[in-house]
């Protein structure tokens, strides 16, 4: 080899380990994204959280929306499929399933609960898991 040739292999290496990296971190799909994207603005003008009421029907509508809440119960199958969708590190996919678990455990039974309710106390649980885990929101959706 000479001088020429290594500096060559060098930044290709570089190049390849840059892609890696990027391709391990997260990456949601195309259709989540889109479906994320349209709930939110669904939800756009839904009262956000009222403390005194302990309700967030804001969350309760996103949750409707995408699927992570049917007929007034927390779906986490469809929850686990879309952490499946937002991220392609195992690790991230994990730890998205168990955060969402842990909140649903916390909820509790959600008969007789409002919808309101559940995304009041669902949303609590998960903004203060994803604190203490370092769950990474998945991109492009990262603000």
């Amino acid at each position: 080899f000479d001088l020429t040739t290594s500096t060559i292999m060098m930044k290709i290496a570089f190049v390849i380990s840059v892609f890696v990296v990027l391709a391990t971190v997260s990456a949601i799909t195309p259709e989540l994204d889109k479906k994320a994207k349209e709930a939110v603005a669904k939800c756009a003008d839904v009262p956000r959280i009222n403390e005194a009421k302990k309700e967030d029907c804001h969350a309760a509508c996103f949750m409707t929306e995408m699927g992570y809440m049917t007929d007034g119960k927390i779906n986490l199958k469809n929850m686990e499929e879309a952490n499946k969708q937002k991220w392609d590190d195992q690790q991230m996919i994990n730890k998205g399933i168990q955060v969402d678990k842990t909140c649903a455990k916390q909820v509790g039974d959600t008969e007789g609960k409002s919808e309101c309710a559940i995304g009041y106390d669902f949303g609590v649980c998960k903004t203060r898991l994803v604190k203490e885990t370092g769950l990474q929101p998945p991109t492009p959706l990262k603000q």
